[in-house]
């Protein structure tokens, strides 16, 4: 635990006279959480979840020299909620960060408590959380196509919007498979009337898709279409932006160069795979196929132990089994069939099983985690229904709207 207590008259003899600041870090699951103190109307001390900044292995290293510059770097990204002052004075710190007591030097004090202040008068009108899964560390908010509600869907820009919220723990993506054997990032296996444009700036008709198959196309094909710039007339919140159907390589380096520049813990993914019967050879490879070329990829991009592999087609996810029995797998779901028919389908457990949003109830819930299966519920809008989720004891929650989880934002 790392305590710093000053009193802010004393170090920057500011106005009020009696503002002090105590904050707190502790490593609990990779993450940290933030408790600052201010005199304020606030009765009681709210504890709040801090983005994850930084791996385990790198605050165990922090020594008293770094702490300021830590700061520095993580406080902006900080939600801070003020609570009463408790009076004492104190700097502690076990040997996860430093090796000794010691008082704050004043020149770092000095540098630190004006930082502390402008972001509490920033969060005085800031409603403090209530306890609630949102602020439990495992549970599992995920960006659906990164941040559908909110930029172009599985776009690069949409997965790096998703990221600001600290939050989000997992990126939700969808695969096709282009002619050159490579993995692009796309909902439909072919380019969508709805949001996409033609390469001389035309939109996209109904008739045309058909013929705008991604797995008839090359990727240098493919990216000629924006598919961005139209919007979604579906979510009106969306800022329309040009942008074309990425690699899930070119995801994956974009959001590893995001983290570290960051300092965010890198997040985990969720990966549909887009199949169906009656797919095959035309607008996807084989279930087996598509499964090889998808295990191949994320383990060369070494995130496979961060990677559950999910499909509505019981047949892909057989085929993972079947070639990485160890794989993260998720069963998608929107049929009526009900919880047992659909494991008996799919013929195993899956670690992970994930209905529309409003095919599930309390029974479901209770049967899948009594067998060791988590629920993660798709795809989850508006507010009130992601409280009715979290009610309902779900493991995680699929959104479009990473600003509007519970508690959440920024």
């Amino acid at each position: 635990m790392l305590e710093i207590r000053k009193k802010g008259c004393e170090v920057c003899k500011c106005e009020f006279g009696c503002v002090g600041f105590e904050i707190k870090f502790s490593l609990q699951l990779k993450t940290r959480f933030l408790h600052t103190q201010t005199h304020t109307s606030t009765p009681k001390p709210n504890f709040i979840r801090v983005p994850k900044m930084a791996s385990h292995s790198e605050a165990t290293k922090l020594r008293f020299g770094k702490v300021y510059s830590w700061l520095v770097t993580n406080l902006p990204k900080i939600q801070i909620v003020p609570t009463m002052l408790n009076k004492h004075e104190i700097f502690n710190a076990s040997p996860h960060f430093v090796s000794r007591k010691s008082s704050l030097g004043s020149r770092t004090s000095k540098k630190i408590v004006p930082l502390l202040l402008a972001l509490v008068s920033l969060s005085t009108c800031q409603r403090p959380l209530s306890k609630s899964p949102t602020t439990m560390t495992n549970f599992d908010w995920q960006g659906h196509r990164g941040a559908r509600g909110l930029l172009p869907e599985n776009s690069i820009p949409a997965f790096l919007k998703a990221l600001e919220f600290p939050l989000i723990k997992t990126l939700e993506l969808d695969l096709a498979v282009s002619a050159d054997q490579q993995l692009v990032v796309s909902h439909e296996p072919w380019m969508s009337a709805l949001i996409c444009q033609n390469p001389d700036g035309s939109a996209v008709q109904k008739e045309q898709e058909e013929k705008l198959l991604l797995y008839q196309m090359t990727y240098a094909q493919i990216a000629q279409y924006d598919c961005g710039s139209r919007g979604n007339s579906r979510f009106p919140e969306q800022k329309p932006l040009k942008t074309s159907k990425p690699l899930l390589k070119d995801v994956v380096a974009a959001v590893n160069a995001y983290c570290r520049s960051s300092r965010r813990l890198q997040p985990f993914y969720n990966i549909e795979l887009k199949s169906e019967k009656g797919w095959e050879g035309k607008k996807a490879p084989a279930p087996a196929e598509f499964a090889q070329l998808v295990l191949a990829e994320i383990k060369k991009l070494g995130i496979e132990k961060r990677t559950c592999l999910q499909s509505f087609d019981p047949r892909c996810l057989q085929e993972i089994r079947k070639q990485a029995p160890s794989q993260t797998i998720a069963l998608l779901v929107e049929n009526l069939n009900g919880f047992d028919a659909n494991l008996a389908e799919l013929g195993f457990k899956p670690n992970i099983y994930s209905p529309y949003f409003k095919l599930l109830n309390a029974e479901v819930v209770k049967k899948a985690q009594e067998m060791g299966i988590k629920v993660v519920p798709w795809t989850v809008n508006e507010t009130a229904d992601m409280q009715k989720m979290l009610d309902l004891g779900v493991d995680g929650v699929i959104t479009d709207y990473p600003d509007r989880v519970p508690g959440g934002g920024k």
